[in-house]
């Protein structure tokens, strides 16, 4: 059992961030925000606060090299909830500097879309 801060660490080897960023029916590659290279994504959750209407309403997530590479067409909610997405495994490269970080977002539609609004959080762990 650790007995100062000091022996904590030597358990605790990261800790869990989250970032968010406003989503919308218009987004097209939209630059979300940066995450450090090297982090590992734990989850996403999307808080949908105006509910997506149209056809086939979906999100993917990924960066510049690779727009779907950790959502790949998300059903995005005709009403306001939460949903919650475990991202896929990812490789090597996607962790370790080919991202530069920075997560884009794309909302992808039947062309019939005109609502839908909320946020989107990225946790992770470095």
């Amino acid at each position: 059992m650790p007995k100062s801060i000091k022996d904590i660490g030597q358990y605790v080897s990261s800790v869990l961030q989250v970032q968010q960023a406003s989503i919308a029916y218009t987004d097209s590659a939209k630059k979300l925000f940066d995450i450090p290279d090297g982090a590992k994504i734990h989850n996403i959750h999307m808080d949908i606060t105006t509910g997506f209407n149209g056809t086939t309403p979906t999100y993917d997530l990924g960066y510049a090299a690779d727009a779907d590479a950790f959502l790949d067409g998300a059903t995005l909610p005709s009403t306001a909830i939460r949903s919650t997405a475990t991202p896929p495994t990812a490789t090597i490269a996607q962790w370790n500097g080919v991202t530069s970080g920075k997560l884009i977002g794309t909302f992808v539609g039947g062309g019939s879309n005109t609502a839908g609004a909320g946020i989107i959080k990225v946790a992770y762990y470095l």
